[in-house]
């Protein structure tokens, strides 16, 4: 009986009696939102690429050059080898690129100068930085299970992008989810070039000028609004996904296309591969910097 005074004063003595106690704790707590299985800290330090001969690291300045990759650097900060290699797995406009070892392979190819086998961005990368680590072929019993479980634990948001901040979406994301029999609530975006926009954001503690945000926009213009404006439509969305009753919030912003299985691999991710520790996981996130800890999951760390 879980929380029984009798239950509750036992003393464990063994380790089995230990990990029995744990895993019963998690069925009683987070069960419907991680597994208590997954788990590997992200490494504690920044991944490290020193010692590079200075015409290595001009070399590589001249690939991140060539790529159109220089504006938006600034060189004594970087390291440019680990520039170029950024490149090649994450390349601008794509979702996907190469694995880090075989950028890194392709990279030492194109310099004609071996790199070392000191830098691995990815810890345990065999584990989840592979591309055959797709889609599955899921059972009836999955699909209703995902259903069941889709509908009782997430509520979905779609945060509509101002046109003046970013492209029109090409994709109707609402109705790509309402196609799949999933309600979602619409959060309305902000461009903080109207006066209007900008006062409901300060308001909603969506958005807090500082004055460095002002020289941002002095040096940067409509570059600089959009990127403020996109994050103060982030904050305003999460500010109301703290609302919800359902444990999990989602967050997609229209434009995203939702594939036909969308709510299985929400499922399955989040039952059998996030550490029941997790606050926040990206769907979007490209070329990481840690450790795998499932197929599709990696631990964040600091970057270089």
């Amino acid at each position: 009986d879980w929380g029984s005074p009798s239950s509750a004063s036992a003393s464990m003595t063994s380790l089995k009696q230990a990990l029995d106690a744990e895993r019963l704790a998690w069925q009683f707590t987070r069960q419907e939102t991680c597994s208590w299985q997954a788990g590997d800290q992200a490494p504690a330090s920044p991944a490290s690429w020193g010692g590079l001969p200075a015409s290595t690291l001009e070399k590589c300045r001249q690939e991140v050059q060539k790529k159109g990759g220089l504006e938006t650097l600034i060189p004594a900060r970087q390291n440019w080898c680990w520039e170029s290699l950024k490149l090649l797995s994450c390349p601008a406009g794509e979702s996907t690129g190469l694995p880090w070892e075989q950028s890194k392979a392709t990279l030492e190819d194109t310099l004609r100068t071996p790199l070392g086998n000191r830098f691995h961005p990815l810890a345990d990368a065999s584990l989840c930085n592979e591309p055959e680590q797709g889609s599955r072929r899921w059972t009836d019993f999955e699909r209703q299970s995902a259903r069941s479980w889709f509908f009782r634990n997430v509520r979905v948001y779609v945060l509509a992008i101002q046109s003046s901040v970013s492209t029109l979406a090409v994709v109707n994301t609402t109705a790509g989810l309402a196609d799949l029999g999933i309600a979602v609530t619409r959060v309305p975006g902000f461009d903080l070039s109207r006066t209007g926009d900008l006062e409901e954001a300060t308001r909603e503690g969506a958005f807090k000028p500082q004055s460095s945000d002002e020289e941002l926009v002095l040096e940067e213009g409509i570059a600089a609004t959009s990127r403020l404006s996109r994050s103060a439509s982030h904050f305003r969305a999460l500010n109301l996904a703290q609302k919800t009753v359902r444990p999990l919030a989602l967050l997609l912003e229209d434009g995203v296309q939702v594939v036909d299985d969308f709510e299985l691999k929400v499922w399955s991710l989040v039952r059998e591969e996030a550490p029941c520790d997790w606050d926040v996981i990206s769907l979007s996130t490209t070329c990481p910097v840690g450790r795998c800890v499932s197929p599709h999951l990696a631990r964040v760390g600091p970057g270089l």
